[in-house]
């Protein structure tokens, strides 16, 4: 159903390979690619946007990741564990199940200053491309799968998702460590995260759990 997508994805992967043969910089900070987290699920209880894969796969297995294609079940991982439990404060432990998961970028660092490192030192057209592309997947995916809900997993995600939509998004609140908003009439709530932590669990289950 994406393949044009995970090709696209592919291509731009395979470009900052070669820039890694170049340039030590870039070999050092880039990590590989990944698009998908879960299964795809068309029209989900939540969409699960995150930052970008992290380091995790290279760390075990000392080779970067290339992963274009969506796995049978969702993936097993800290990251995941996490959802899980924000899930359990819902009392809703099986939305993770009815859930699509991605990220705003499809290609690993180790965190995100790694990621806006990377993207400094990308050339200038590939920067575009970089960034033109994560638009459009990232609105491809929400306009395709259509899920009910957007949940993004920090305010680096959120701040993305605002600069996406800047002409057609609604914010209802941005304070605190919970913000609020629509995207065309759907709902999207995101939260603030510290060393890969959702800050204040508790209010943001609450809050989720006004849609469920």
């Amino acid at each position: 159903m994406f393949n044009k997508l995970e090709n696209e994805v592919k291509e731009l992967n395979n470009k900052i390979i070669s820039l890694c043969n170049d340039n030590g910089e870039i070999n050092k900070l880039y990590k590989g690619s990944q698009i998908y987290y879960s299964p795809i699920r068309i029209k989900p209880e939540i969409m699960i946007l995150g930052i970008n894969p992290g380091s995790g796969y290279f760390r075990i297995n000392n080779q970067i990741v290339q992963n274009f294609e969506a796995p049978d079940e969702n993936e097993k991982s800290d990251y995941m564990e996490e959802l899980k439990l924000l899930c359990r404060k819902m009392n809703n432990p099986i939305l993770i199940e009815k859930s699509f998961i991605t990220n705003t970028y499809y290609f690993a660092t180790d965190g995100d200053a790694q990621l806006k490192q990377l993207i400094k030192l990308l050339p200038l057209d590939i920067k575009t491309e970089f960034e033109e592309k994560a638009k459009k997947w990232t609105k491809t995916f929400i306009k395709e799968i259509n899920p009910k809900l957007i949940f993004c997993m920090g305010a680096f995600a959120w701040d993305k998702l605002k600069s996406f939509y800047k002409d057609n998004i609604e914010i209802i609140y941005e304070k605190g460590n919970i913000f609020e908003a629509k995207i065309e009439n759907k709902p999207v709530i995101a939260c603030s995260r510290s060393y890969s932590i959702i800050k204040n669990i508790d209010s943001v289950a609450n809050k989720l759990k006004e849609y469920y």
